[in-house]
């Protein structure tokens, strides 16, 4: 009779186990374009802002013309005799001006390694904003999918990639396609942080590093805000309980250097990420002083208030657009849906937070369960 039941109760854990694994399939399967997997649904919600670029022409955007010009001089100023090209010959009046000194070179790569294939300028760089679409819908769902699972990574997807300020930039008013380039790369490096965090191989640090260079090789400015945003991360993934807090005077220093190393591992891919790219903000950094790009005419020209919203601004509502203007004005907001969906997210995680310290709580003071007899 013993082995009888140890032998149904193997057959049994079996079958858990694969209900277990039929159930979670959907969440835990990787992102193949050819898989019965929510990633399709992802490529679908990137679909609606890349339809619009499959017709002739580029964005009637701001910028669109400037990067456009960037393409083609980039491709004018390599030539096969030097690895990067630092001078842009055909600017200021045919004088030239070192602008791949201090312009990040990725934005005007990918459009030109598609015009190695055969594809006209014009497809390379809407082959740029095409990637930056799907950087933007697989990035937000693998970081949101990697902490609330499939569900909330596709409702994290659709938000990040059909966002306000997005579709600003992409298609409607701005065409700044280098800062486009860069908020998209956000998602995939805070990812790599948490695949850090689950395991600290050289291939997850190198990958991050890689993905952070990125950053840094598409928009100067991002950098500076994503890294303090990523070391924040990286402490938030420590996931320090009360319990861990609880400790007495002998085990805090154990505690502060066990907690020291978490933060250093969690960090490490910024290091390797810098060292991928010192080929272009070294220069950029120490040939600055030669250039008329002081604080002072910097500071007049951009003043720092200008770089940051009002509440007002910030909250607006949704504006019609005015088909009678050349340039419609579009409001900076971030959307009503990205707001209430964000209360909702954070009353969500405060009750769950509730609900999962209760129920440790009840389990804890239940007596252990006595063994059943044969």
């Amino acid at each position: 009779m013993r082995q009888e039941d140890k032998g149904t109760r193997r057959r049994g854990d079996k079958e858990t186990r694969r209900q277990g694994d039929k159930g979670t399939s959907i969440a835990s399967s990787p992102c193949l374009p050819l898989s019965p997997s929510p990633c399709l649904l992802v490529l679908l919600i990137a679909l609606f802002v890349i339809l619009p670029l499959l017709r002739p022409g580029l964005p009637a955007t701001a910028d669109t013309p400037i990067h456009f010009y960037r393409v083609l001089e980039f491709a004018q100023s390599w030539d096969w005799r030097m690895l990067y090209p630092r001078w842009a010959p055909d600017l200021a009046y045919g004088y030239g001006y070192p602008l791949w000194v201090f312009a990040p070179p990725l934005p005007y790569v990918i459009p030109l390694l598609l015009a190695a294939l055969g594809a006209p300028l014009e497809i390379g760089l809407k082959g740029l904003i095409i990637f930056a679409v799907l950087l933007y819908a697989l990035g937000a769902y693998l970081f949101a999918r990697h902490h609330l699972g499939w569900r909330a990574g596709l409702l994290a997807a659709a938000l990040y990639t059909l966002a306000p300020f997005a579709l600003r930039e992409a298609l409607l008013y701005g065409g700044n396609y280098p800062q486009y380039l860069a908020i998209g790369l956000y998602p995939w490096v805070l990812w790599g942080i948490s695949r850090i965090h689950r395991q600290a191989s050289w291939g997850n640090i190198l990958l991050t590093a890689v993905l952070y260079g990125a950053v840094m090789l598409s928009h100067l400015f991002h950098v500076l805000i994503l890294t303090p945003v990523a070391a924040g991360y990286a402490l938030v993934e420590l996931r320090i309980t009360n319990d861990e807090l609880r400790i007495t005077n002998i085990q805090k220093r154990s505690f502060v250097v066990h907690y020291s190393l978490f933060v250093i591992r969690n960090s490490s891919f910024i290091v390797p990420g810098l060292l991928l790219t010192a080929f272009f903000w070294i220069p950029a950094f120490f040939e600055r002083s030669y250039t008329r790009s002081t604080d002072d005419i910097y500071l007049a020209v951009s003043p720092v208030t200008s770089r940051f919203l009002n509440w007002s601004e910030l909250l607006a509502w949704p504006q019609p657009l005015d088909a009678r203007a050349a340039n419609p004005w579009v409001p900076f907001s971030l959307g009503i849906a990205a707001l209430a969906l964000a209360v909702l997210g954070v009353l969500a995680i405060i009750f769950n937070r509730q609900t999962s310290s209760r129920s440790q709580t009840e389990f804890g003071n239940k007596p252990p369960h006595s063994p059943t007899p044969p």
